[in-house]
């Protein structure tokens, strides 16, 4: 018990997140790396709450204003009008029983999570969007008034978007506060970086910082998994479908339907192809994709399904697309594939570009699902195209996404004493 009173920090890892994906990745990277004693305060209605609780030091929480607010806006129509209803529906709730719900669990995990530990916390909020989670902007600012000596760190896997009007004066209290008390604000990308000052109209400081996500070489130990060199062979003459996938949430901004209608066109130039998206969402978000799927005449060649290791579903696929329309952050998925050699496109956006910068043509116009379409084709035709593509973003993911070099940086800036 001495010897914890003393400990120089203890690191806490907060999120807010849903679904799993990039954001789970990366908070259990973290947690490897550290070398403080750790813990992840983490939301019990995550998906993949119950392997965090198994296999990492874990304190849940719950938000109510969250359960309340999708249970009566689940059945709003996922488009039009009723899309735009909904959203401002839940910001307006967030904003009103949610501060107030907020605010009182802050208070409450600030005071649970000081007891009987060292003064000296690094709390790391792990934010998988911006200004969307108030609770991960709310939290520190109380955290650091129970515990001023703490060390705040704001990781963002997103892009910043635009107060609402109605709300933003309220916001940009919140960003001057949160910028007032934190150490550093991390990026994963210098697209989310430059989100962050144009959006939030805050300037460019040493505080505001960019560090690339990384995954562990998946082919470390067994080289044999390299997929160009597996699939070469029969690429030419086989007599099933060439196999895209998507790893990635429902949400309509992810582009799904650009990709939809690419396979149409493909298929109608008499292309054998095949989709399958996997991923998290709500039910009004699957049963939208699922209509569009039945509307297209796609029933055949299109399905969603649940996500599950993305290992697994990459072995058996040929090319991966992250059709994103506005915001796309990093894409963890680009770099899962791009590991085993496997091609990506990717819509020329955001953090997409600076992750496939090694290939201009993996890229096409957000929305032009004919130019997608053409891509495909072009690919398929030319398999020797495709060997050469995963052969350059295996090594683009050496240089760049395998840890070397982030690992390092945030090493220096969880043990940065300042």
């Amino acid at each position: 018990k001495k010897m914890n009173k003393n400990k120089l920090e203890n690191l806490l890892i907060f999120t807010e997140n849903y679904y799993r994906g990039g954001v789970d990745t990366f908070i259990k990277n973290i947690y490897l790396i550290a070398d403080q004693e750790k813990k992840i305060i983490i939301n019990q209605n995550h998906s993949g709450y119950q392997d965090f609780k198994e296999n990492y030091k874990v304190y849940g929480y719950k938000l109510l204003n969250k359960l309340i607010t999708d249970s009566l806006t689940k059945k709003f129509p996922s488009k039009g009008i009723f899309q735009k209803l909904r959203i401002i529906f839940q910001l307006v709730t967030e904003y009103t029983i949610g501060l107030v719900e907020y605010l009182i669990l802050s208070l409450k995990l600030s005071v649970n999570l000081s007891k009987n530990r060292g003064k000296n916390f690094t709390l790391m909020i792990v934010s998988g969007g911006y200004p969307a989670s108030l609770i991960c902007r709310i939290f520190p600012l109380i955290f650091k008034l129970i515990n001023p000596k703490s060390k705040i760190i704001f990781t963002i896997h997103s892009c910043a978007q635009k107060s609402i009007i109605i709300f933003y004066l309220l916001d940009r209290f919140i960003d001057f506060l949160l910028i007032r008390i934190a150490y550093k604000f991390i990026f994963v990308s210098k697209a989310s970086k430059r989100s962050f000052i144009d959006n939030r109209q805050l300037k460019a400081s040493d505080k505001l910082i960019h560090i690339y996500n990384w995954i562990k070489d998946p082919l470390e130990n067994n080289q044999n998994l390299f997929l160009p060199l597996k699939y070469q062979s029969f690429f030419r003459n086989r007599n099933f479908p060439f196999k895209i996938i998507s790893l990635s949430v429902y949400s309509i901004y992810k582009g799904h339907l650009v990709v939809f209608k690419a396979i149409r066109e493909l298929l109608k130039r008499g292309i054998n192809v095949s989709f399958e998206l996997y991923g998290y969402g709500s039910d009004s978000e699957l049963e939208f994709l699922t209509t569009k799927i039945k509307e297209f005449n796609l029933e055949d060649n299109v399905s969603v399904k649940n996500f599950i290791n993305p290992i697994k579903i990459l072995m058996s696929s040929d090319l991966l697309i992250l059709a994103s329309l506005k915001y796309e952050a990093f894409g963890i998925a680009l770099i899962d594939s791009m590991a085993l050699g496997i091609p990506v496109f990717g819509s020329n956006i955001g953090g997409i570009k600076e992750v496939l910068s090694f290939s201009k043509e993996s890229l096409f116009e957000p929305g032009n699902h004919n130019e997608l379409a053409d891509k495909i084709e072009y690919i398929i035709l030319n398999p020797e195209i495709s060997y050469k593509r995963g052969i350059k973003g295996r090594k683009k993911f050496i240089n760049d996404f395998n840890g070397v070099k982030s690992i390092d940086l945030y090493k220096k800036e969880l043990n940065n004493k300042t």
